[in-house]
């Protein structure tokens, strides 16, 4: 039931990834924030745990999206070679303080941002 559980997440996380352009961060972290600790992950790591999963997810997931997006000529090849660089080095310094920061200030820094997008999009939407 738990590998069904996971390949769920994983879809929906792909699903907003190639729909909405977000999927990892935004969609798998705060599920795996529920669904790790029933695979008996300690609680004080899931934080840390759900935040290095998604990040291996998206990294495929993104790629997948930018090559249709490329096929589709909507994108700038320029563009995306400097959103790829800045993505690779903040991937890189925010997993290093990720596992070094105590997993609920990882949660409330995902439930600041999800808090900021939501009056950001909901502002600009009428």
């Amino acid at each position: 039931m738990i590998y069904l559980l996971l390949l769920g997440c994983g879809m929906v996380s792909g699903f907003l990834a190639g729909f909405v352009g977000t999927g990892g961060g935004f969609g798998l972290a705060p599920t795996l924030l529920f669904v790790l600790p029933l695979l008996r992950i300690d609680a004080a790591l899931v934080p840390t745990v759900a935040a290095a999963t998604s990040l291996a997810v998206v990294v495929p997931a993104a790629a997948s999206a930018v090559l249709a997006q490329y096929r589709a000529s909507t994108q700038r090849f320029e563009w995306l070679r400097l959103l790829a660089t800045g993505g690779a080095l903040g991937s890189a310094i925010g997993s290093t303080f990720a596992g070094s920061t105590n997993g609920i200030w990882i949660t409330l820094v995902l439930a600041a941002y999800a808090t900021f997008l939501l009056a950001a999009l909901s502002r600009s939407h009428p």
